[in-house]
């Protein structure tokens, strides 16, 4: 409706104090609302509903940092995605651990056994991966080759059953098991497995998503290489509880 309507009638209800108002709480909940899918359609809404020209004065008042408030005004709607990517990462990662968005790059993701790939797009660089909060759930678009638009995988509370995080050398290895089948295309499977990089804090991140689902009791690496050293200096007589080193590598290697 705002699209279709003359500028200077735009403009007047731009700076309507009810419309101003309702900015004003629609910038808010965007830290508050705690998913990164409800935080794009505010950023949307909130786009859709200034003018460009009046953009940079109302992101000023929003935002009390200026690198948010820059970052805002860059979207541009022919690279809107990507573009509100960078500022809702931005501003989500200035909260630290109390953020109710968690934005992670991830190097790769799998349904079961069939690897899935990020959307194809000239302007995204990293496949990131986002834990959010307020709906308890993991998400990431994933490339739909057979659809022009983005698909959405989701990973909501209620159908996890489990989840597994071991970290082998630099890399952090997450297992989700579904209760139910999750479809992708002509793929279905229960276990999606998403590889990050070691130095994101993704214990942090689901542990706050998933506060009471279980995680697997499957021993890490370091806990096993720890328990063989242990074992080794006490000696011959409690050699069947050592954990060979070969085993700890056996666990890395087939995750």
């Amino acid at each position: 409706m705002l699209d279709s309507s003359p500028k200077d009638i735009r403009k007047k209800l731009c700076q309507s104090d009810d419309h101003v108002g309702l900015l004003e709480d629609l910038a808010k909940a965007l830290t508050d609302i705690g998913d990164y899918e409800m935080q794009v359609a505010i950023s949307e809404a909130l786009c859709r509903m200034t003018p460009r020209k009046l953009r940079e004065d109302f992101a000023g008042k929003w935002f009390r940092f200026r690198s948010f408030a820059s970052a805002f005004t860059s979207i541009r709607d022919k690279d809107f995605e990507t573009d509100c990517r960078t500022f809702l990462n931005e501003l989500n990662s200035y909260f630290g651990n109390s953020r109710r968005v968690f934005s992670f790059p991830c190097i790769q993701a799998f349904l079961d056994s069939a690897e899935l790939f990020k959307p194809e797009d000239e302007f995204l660089k990293e496949f990131w991966v986002d834990f959010n909060i307020g709906t308890s759930t993991i998400s990431f678009f994933v490339n739909d080759p057979k659809n022009t638009l983005w698909e959405l995988i989701h990973l909501p509370k209620d159908v996890v059953s489990m989840y597994d995080l071991q970290e082998c050398d630099d890399q952090k290895i997450l297992e989700v098991h579904m209760s139910t089948p999750l479809s992708h295309g002509e793929i279905t499977g229960k276990i999606v497995k998403i590889i990050f990089s070691a130095e994101h804090n993704i214990q942090t991140a689901l542990t706050r998503v998933f506060p009471d689902k279980p995680q697997s009791s499957s021993v890490s690496k370091e806990a096993l290489q720890l328990g063989d050293s242990s074992t080794k200096m006490e000696g011959t007589q409690h050699e069947q509880t050592s954990v060979p080193q070969t085993f700890a590598r056996h666990v890395c290697l087939t995750l």
